[in-house]
C-alpha cells in the first residue's frame, strides 16, 4: 500500500514510500517485510513520527543494521543442529 497523504486522521498511521529515510527520520522498528518487483522492502516505524515507510532493505541496513538484525532474529528462526 502506498500513499503520499500527510494529513493526520485520528487513529491512523500512514505508509509513505521511501520518505522516512530520505527525510532523516531514525528507524525505530521493522514491522514487516515484503517483496515487490524482486526487491525486498521493510515496513519501518520511525521515532518522532506516526508515519510508516516502505524502505528498501539495503537502505535500512545501511542506516540501522541493528534494527534489521533484530527483525531477522525475531521472525526467522535460527537453524540449530543437535549435537
Amino acid at each position: 500500500m502506498h500513499t503520499t497523504n500527510t494529513e493526520k486522521r485520528s487513529g491512523e498511521m500512514f505508509i509513505n514510500s521511501q520518505h522516512g529515510l530520505r527525510d532523516g527520520f531514525t528507524p525505530k522498528k521493522i514491522l514487516a517485510a515484503t517483496k515487490q518487483m524482486g526487491e525486498t522492502l521493510f515496513l519501518v516505524e520511525y521515532f518522532d513520527t506516526d508515519e510508516l515507510d516502505l524502505a528498501p532493505k539495503q537502505e535500512v541496513f545501511d542506516r540501522a543494521p541493528l534494527i534489521v538484525l533484530q527483525f531477522f532474529e525475531k521472525y526467522i528462526p535460527a537453524s540449530v543442529n543437535p549435537a
